[in-house]
């Protein structure tokens, strides 16, 4: 009888333990996922803004990939623009010359072309576009190229196949409590009022502290050197395959550039498709490697993917402007080691070019009416079956003619890549 009225005694005291621990459980979850809710590091749940706190939205620094998604559906873009990093800082939303608005940067660092088509179909889920800027690089295309960590497919509004994912709360409550976005939150709360790049309300990579970060790093030249040798061992060949025409289940890249273009088409979206001006070095790391040939024809496939989704369509083929030349703006000087404190007009280093040049392009691309002229370096030149095999030429010509004056650039980089020449 004792030890029955004991334990009957006990148990009440017990409940009242767990129910404290739930509650406490629950304070404590609610707490977390409102100090994210208002922080708030990737833009996803519209909190007021507050200077100091949480203006600016750090997340986009580590995950472009999750806030830029969430960005999207919070505010609808009529316009997108669509690319890598390369556009991501470079082409402004704000440029003048887009006729329908808002406009949004959707260039996302270390990407695919089948992760920019998927990033195409979420913007077309959640909004139809009137217009695109669509920019293309040659190392987007290697089957090989990898999904990135942060990619996740089922927070896209539709599936591959075009339909609704379906249920998205657990992503929302995972921008709540998780331990990765806490941390985000935690971090952006931090570097509020410190000298950080950002992320503008438009996607756009603000690159007012970029010559700063530049003279941090030991100057111009090193960080072109840097660039070029995460080319070398990863960028053209991210799993040290080499740079492969088919991914591993045997499909060409250029199936996804088709189908976006068919999208738009259907959607009646105007397309700008643009191949990026990267700087002549890294033409060089693409010879060194052996891959300019690949180049070269790769140009071929992308004017033909062009010309063979709009006679499917019975239409006129959307625009494939070429920046990627060898001009005098692509072959700026570079800096000599040493060189702590003069930074380049036209680029950040061999890959990145600077906004600057990007507005150049979208001044040519949006001219209203078109622009007519054939520029004679080839700069910005509308690609097409008539002219094409001319303009390659040139640039095999160009190449040759920059290597000859530039001996010590073609040493450096012929010294990066020779360990790694396909």
């Amino acid at each position: 009888m004792s030890v029955n009225s004991s334990t009957s005694s006990s148990e009440p005291g017990f409940g009242r333990y767990l129910a404290t621990c739930l509650l406490l459980a629950i304070t404590m979850l609610a707490a977390l996922a409102s100090f994210n809710a208002f922080v708030d590091p990737y833009g996803a749940f519209g909190a007021p803004l507050i200077d100091g706190v949480n203006r600016f939205k750090f997340g986009f620094n580590h995950h472009q990939r999750i806030a830029k998604t969430h960005a999207l559906e919070r505010h609808p873009p009529a316009t997108v623009i669509l690319g890598s990093s390369r556009v991501a800082s470079a082409l402004d939303p704000e440029h003048p010359g887009f006729r329908h608005r808002p406009v949004y940067n959707l260039g996302i660092d270390a990407t695919g072309i089948y992760e920019v088509y998927r990033l195409a179909q979420h913007a077309q889920a959640v909004r139809p576009l009137d217009e695109m800027v669509l920019a293309v690089d040659f190392y987007m295309f290697n089957g090989d190229w990898p999904t990135q960590v942060d990619f996740d497919e089922s927070r896209l509004a539709v599936t591959v196949d075009g339909k609704p994912t379906g249920n998205r709360v657990p992503e929302m409550l995972s921008l709540l409590v998780s331990g990765d976005v806490s941390y985000e939150s935690w971090w952006s709360l931090r570097h509020q009022r410190a000298q950080e790049t950002h992320y503008t309300a438009l996607g756009r990579r603000d690159e007012n502290n970029d010559d700063a970060q530049i003279l941090s790093r030991g100057g111009q030249r090193l960080v072109f050197q840097a660039s070029e040798k995460r080319y070398v061992t990863y960028g053209y060949s991210p799993q040290r395959h080499g740079y492969l025409m088919q991914d591993k289940e045997g499909r060409s890249p250029f199936i996804w550039l088709r189908r976006l273009l068919d999208d738009c088409r259907s959607h009646g979206t105007r397309v700008n498709l643009v191949i990026n001006p990267v700087h002549a070095r890294q033409y060089e790391v693409m010879a060194a490697l052996g891959l300019w040939p690949a180049y070269q024809d790769w140009k071929r496939q992308v004017l033909a993917a062009t010309l063979d989704e709009a006679e499917a369509q019975g239409s006129v083929p959307y625009p494939l402007w070429d920046f990627g030349v060898i001009n005098d703006i692509t072959t700026e000087s570079v800096p000599p080691l040493g060189d702590r404190v003069t930074t380049m007009r036209w680029y950040r280093e061999a890959s990145h070019f600077r906004k600057v040049l990007g507005d150049r392009m979208l001044d040519r691309m949006l001219a209203e009416p078109p622009v007519a002229d054939t520029p004679a370096d080839g700069f910005g030149l509308r690609l097409t079956p008539d002219n094409i095999e001319a303009q390659l030429a040139l640039q095999v010509r160009r190449l040759a003619e920059w290597q000859a004056g530039h001996p010590e650039d073609v040493a450096e980089i012929v010294q990066i890549a020779a360990p790694y020449r396909h």
